[in-house]
């Protein structure tokens, strides 16, 4: 397949399409190319906003690509926007691929325009932290597909799930391509199979570009690695068993949530699904395996929990002062009490796995102090970013607050302060254009799909 026309034509995007840009551009698309391209609606969001799906092209093969499964996270969105286009304008290109595409550039709405404040710079970690939105576990599009493993059942997948199995159900897809990002530190993917022919390509493509791998802790403990910064698709039976083995004997009690689309792809059809995670922001710690001269790895563990255990108590602290103002529903809040639980319970884990390993000992490698310290530190600005967001959201709707209120407001803005502090004293930053992301994106689809 030749692709290396699309990789060098990709625009130097300048900032991220919001909601509505997006639908415009897909029915501008639709309409310049009626042969080639249908636009129709997979179903609807919670809050009634059609969720579009581009189908282009006709080869026997099926490929599906959906953008912000995690609102939170657009680079996908981007990506889907410009690689429609292609498909759209160079029709042999398309059937090169053998492919029937579905695109759908972004299957969360409702919580992708609650991350629009930060759409369009500008692009900071506390701008990003400020403007911050991501839905509890248990209203994730990625995270609420029907599961029944163990003592664990689950068969409340949300609308926009729902919509989501449906076209799975009906395409059963080759090829799946949920697109994801992280946040701050480097490159790293997850992969359904153990395909080393596939992955191992991987490895190269993000140094094209000057980003690094991301060589320090994975996403969660429970993930299961198959080479540097490629681990094997994770899964709720994978979460369910380690909580099992360090936490509790029942889990069930601790996970809210269902199994994520690729363990659904894979019970309706034979998948392939990849997550290509990249970040907005880095720095070259994040692939320094150099170990340490003065941080045990156990001694970078510990740390990252207390700052999880200190964060989580402001928050839940500044959340009973609020319960009286903020209704039980409320996404933010809802997500709040779900973040520190979750990272209660992994504290927890975590804690008890160090205990158990005397391999925790050793020197950490400059990676992980990168993601225990600094990595850590920005996973809490943006929770913590969450307290101030909902009370603004309350604020523009209703407009003078009670008192508890702004109260609540300036205390998360100031533990936002000093998160900021903190991180600025242990790291430096640069922001990663958006072309040199969805070039990556893009790459590692076109590296997967030869091989395939």
């Amino acid at each position: 397949m030749n692709y290396s026309h699309v990789i060098e034509n990709i625009p130097d995007y300048q900032e991220f399409l919001t909601v509505a840009e997006l639908d415009a551009s897909s029915k501008e698309l639709a309409s310049c190319y009626p042969e080639s391209v249908e636009l129709f609606s997979i179903g609807t969001s919670r809050a009634g906003h059609p969720i579009y799906c581009l189908k282009i092209g006709n080869g026997p093969k099926h490929a599906l690509m959906f953008a912000c499964p995690h609102p939170n996270e657009p680079i996908g969105a981007m990506t889907v926007e410009y690689f429609s286009r292609v498909l759209a304008e160079h029709p042999e290109f398309t059937r090169e691929t053998g492919y029937t595409w579905y695109l759908i550039k972004c299957v969360d709405p409702d919580g992708t325009k609650r991350n629009e404040g930060w759409f369009k710079g500008p692009f900071t970690l506390r701008n990003y932290a400020e403007h911050y939105y991501r839905p509890a576990m248990e209203e994730q599009v990625e995270w609420t597909f029907p599961i029944d493993y163990k003592n664990l059942h689950f068969h409340a997948p949300i609308p926009e799930t729902q919509a989501l199995m449906k076209l799975i159900d009906e395409v059963r897809p080759e090829f799946m391509y949920s697109l994801h990002n992280a946040g701050f530190g480097g490159v790293f993917w997850y992969i359904s199979k153990n395909r080393p022919d596939i992955y191992r390509a991987f490895a190269g493509i993000p140094k094209k570009y000057g980003l690094p791998l991301s060589l320090g802790e994975p996403e969660m403990a429970c993930c299961v690695p198959y080479a540097p910064a490629v681990y094997q698709m994770l899964s709720t039976e994978d979460m369910y068993d380690y909580y099992e083995k360090y936490v509790c004997k029942d889990p069930s009690a601790l996970i809210t949530h269902g199994a994520s689309s690729d363990g659904y792809a894979n019970r309706v059809g034979d998948t392939l699904t990849l997550v290509c995670e990249l970040p907005y922001f880095y720095n070259a710690q994040v692939d320094d395996e150099t170990p340490s001269k003065t941080v045990t790895k156990k001694a970078a563990l510990l740390k990252n929990m207390k700052m999880a255990q200190e964060c989580s108590a402001f928050l839940r602290s500044e959340m009973e002062k609020l319960s009286e103002y903020i209704p039980e529903n409320n996404p933010y809040r809802t997500m709040i009490y779900n973040i520190t639980a979750m990272m209660g319970q992994e504290a927890e884990a975590r804690m008890n796995q160090v205990a158990q390993n005397p391999e925790f000992d050793r020197p950490a490698k400059q990676c992980e102090v990168f993601d225990n310290f600094a990595g850590n530190t920005f996973n809490w600005m943006t929770f913590t970013g969450l307290l101030p967001h909902m009370i603004a959201e309350e604020r523009e709707k209703n407009g003078t607050l009670p008192k508890a209120l702004e109260q609540a407001y300036e205390a998360g803005m100031k533990k936002l302060d000093e998160l900021e502090k903190e991180i600025a004293a242990q790291v430096d930053y640069e922001v990663i254009p958006i072309r040199k992301l969805v070039a990556i994106q893009l790459e590692c689809a076109f590296t997967a799909l030869e091989h395939l």
